[in-house]
């Protein structure tokens, strides 16, 4: 019993090192003329109020893309091929077709970092779309591939659940493995 608690207070402090990592990692910058608006994907199913949410992060990218100087920026739409179509069918009438591009085959948040480094080198200045408990990590990875990154402001339309929570920690320990792998 001992052993237990022993190994539960150990990964309680393996878990809290790995969020102050990720913190210490995650810079917000302000970004007043982005090269690029970066919508990204949630990477699971398309159900009721995730279809929703991803609704709101193109519909908050897009009233960033007509309020501000970033009116003449790309727009990558980032995600799995269901949730990619969904957010284009949304944007298409209301950006000009250069400048909307996506990445239907992100299965995680780095797979879009990378696809944004190796096929747009010029994009320093970018806006990233998400919601808010996917931040830090989002930050993280920007700031890992030498990317200035702003925040765009997705308004909440549920409470986070649980398993989401659990599945971005499990995120955070990826970023955490995969930059001192690399």
């Amino acid at each position: 019993m001992q052993l237990l608690f022993k190994s539960f207070l150990f990964c309680i402090l393996v878990l809290a090192c790995v969020e102050v990592y990720v913190s210490r990692k995650a810079k917000i910058f302000s970004v007043e003329q982005p090269d690029l608006i970066l919508i990204l994907g949630s990477g699971t199913q398309i159900q009721d109020p995730l279809l929703q949410e991803r609704l709101l992060r193109a519909q908050s990218a897009f009233q960033t893309y007509k309020n501000s100087a970033a009116a003449n920026c790309l727009v990558l739409i980032s995600g799995n091929a269901k949730e990619a179509s969904v957010m284009l069918d949304f944007l298409k009438p209301a950006i000009p077709e250069g400048l909307l591009k996506v990445h239907s085959t992100a299965k995680r948040t780095k797979d879009s970092f990378e696809y944004l480094k190796n096929n747009f080198p010029n994009a320093q200045n970018i806006l990233i779309a998400s919601n808010e408990f996917h931040k830090r990590r989002s930050l993280a990875l920007a700031n890992f591939y030498d990317i200035r990154a702003g925040w765009i402001a997705q308004p909440k339309i549920y409470k986070t659940e649980l398993k989401h929570q659990i599945r971005e920690v499990f995120g955070h320990i990826r970023f955490v493995i995969d930059s001192f792998l690399s």
